[in-house]
């Protein structure tokens, strides 16, 4: 763990809440390196409940900060880098690079972004797949893909989300999943 970011990075985790956490555990377990901004402690809404009760495997529940310790633990051991006490204050697009400024005013360059903060820190109710309006490129956005090509939202700040444990982490797992076939596409001239 730091409270600054240790330069560029393939993908960079928004928020360590389910959904960030689980994005972490799969981008660093396939190669992706990894950072994750956290302005508060890992965990989210999640971490702060005692009892989940409705989490798949535990039918007599399971307490969220043990859950979400656990996730934490793994993204760290699979190699991603945790930052905490940094929140992103606002993203852009330089060439095939997102810029993510910092609430410390400093930046981090990564190839990908996943927004996965549920903070009403700036990216509200993120629109992503069909849900988006003004798409740049010819081809169609992916399906967590938002307005802007290469920067993914998922779990509860994501438009139209289910607000359950379980979703967010399938989401953040899913959003891995399009994170490289993203990277994998060619440079576009229409690219912003």
């Amino acid at each position: 763990m730091r409270t600054r970011p240790a330069g560029g990075c393939d993908v960079l985790i928004v928020g360590a809440g389910p959904a960030g956490l689980a994005a972490a555990v799969y981008a660093a377990s396939e190669g992706l390196g990894t950072q994750i901004l956290e302005l508060t402690v890992p965990g989210g809404q999640a971490g702060t409940s005692s009892l989940i009760r409705n989490y798949l495997g535990f039918p007599h529940g399971v307490n969220g900060e043990d859950l979400m310790w656990r996730a934490f633990q793994q993204a760290w051991l699979f190699g991603a880098d945790l930052v905490l006490a940094q929140g992103a204050t606002g993203l852009e697009a330089r060439g095939r690079d997102r810029v993510v400024r910092l609430s410390d005013g400093g930046e981090v360059t990564a190839r990908a972004v996943i927004l996965a903060s549920a903070c009403r820190t700036t990216w509200s109710s993120s629109l992503t797949g069909r849900d988006v309006a003004g798409w740049p490129l010819e081809r169609a956005p992916l399906l967590l893909e938002t307005s802007l090509p290469g920067v993914f939202a998922a779990g509860d700040v994501r438009y139209r989300s289910v607000k359950r444990v379980a979703s967010a982490v399938g989401e953040g797992a899913i959003a891995v999943q399009l994170v490289h076939e993203y990277l994998a596409e060619p440079a576009a001239p229409s690219e912003p």
